[in-house]
């Protein structure tokens, strides 16, 4: 068994050294040779089963690393010519990820990035870019005649009103009659602990965002112990958040960090497109 396996591109999987766990009955897991290799990690029993962790190679054959490696390559191309197209009409990126991109680029109103990018105009094939705005008001409970009215109203495509952005994977986008879309890398989602719209204006004047998280502490000494129980503490740690963006050139900085923009226009993920902000910053 692999333990904190994620989803990842199988042609360039790491077969060695995999974080792995042995189950087997009491007395019968062998962890000597793992021992003897610098292998193992720690045991533990429950019931009558000893469970070891170790490091083991994964079985696999079946995988290039060249293969991956065209795969990602080919994703990177494409993406940048998407936004070397945006940017070719005069409209701005504020930032992409693996597949997506925030623009104020209507894509709609331009034909040729229409052709290539989002041909089927909605995201259903293979590759076409989706409104990220679409979904988001099926999932805040929108009926598809209010989706098609407003789409009207906006153009023919759909875009979020207003976008804060902090840095990668450290936004806020808000659409009126929605729930705001917000992502904080570190920061632990809770029923009763959601970050909002105000949270991020909060953090693009010089604020900071606090959250009390949970950590896993287990002592070394119990990892290998003849007397000591297998025992775990969970601590409390206040983790900070805040603007603090140094990767790169922003375009229209904010006091604090970061920069926001009112009356979005449209966001883009691939497979997806996604909307966002417009107008000057504030």
């Amino acid at each position: 068994m692999t333990t904190n396996s994620r989803f990842t591109d199988p042609w360039g999987i790491r077969v060695e050294d995999k974080d792995s766990v042995l189950i087997q009955e009491k007395g019968a897991c062998d962890i000597h040779d793992y021992i003897n290799r610098g292998k193992f990690l720690n045991y533990t029993e429950i019931g009558k089963y000893g469970i070891a962790r170790v490091l083991k190679d994964l079985p696999i054959k079946d995988f290039n690393v060249g293969v991956a490696s065209a795969i990602s390559s080919y994703s990177r191309c494409r993406l940048w010519s998407l936004i070397d197209g945006i940017e070719s009409k005069g409209k701005q990126v504020f930032m992409c990820d693996t597949d997506s991109v925030i623009t104020d680029a209507k894509l709609n109103d331009y034909p040729d990035l229409m052709e290539e990018f989002m041909w089927d105009g909605c995201g259903d094939a293979l590759g076409s870019l989706k409104n990220e705005a679409d979904d988001h008001l099926k999932d805040c409970g929108w009926a598809n005649d209010d989706i098609n009215r407003l789409r009207e109203e906006e153009g023919g495509m759909l875009h979020f009103d207003a976008l804060i952005l902090g840095g990668c994977k450290f936004y806020c986008l808000r659409k009126k009659g929605c729930e705001d879309i917000a992502k904080c890398k570190g920061f632990k989602k809770s029923k009763g602990e959601e970050l909002a719209f105000e949270d991020f204006e909060m953090m693009a004047n010089k604020g900071v965002k606090t959250q009390k998280q949970v950590q896993f502490l287990c002592p070394k000494m119990n990892h290998l112990s003849v007397d000591e129980n297998f025992s775990m503490r969970t601590p409390k740690v206040t983790k900070k958040f805040r603007f603090l963006y140094n990767k790169g050139v922003v375009g229209f900085p904010r006091r604090g960090g970061g920069y926001v923009r009112n009356h979005a226009r449209v966001c883009v993920r691939y497979g997806r497109l996604s909307p966002s902000p417009e107008s000057g910053a504030e």
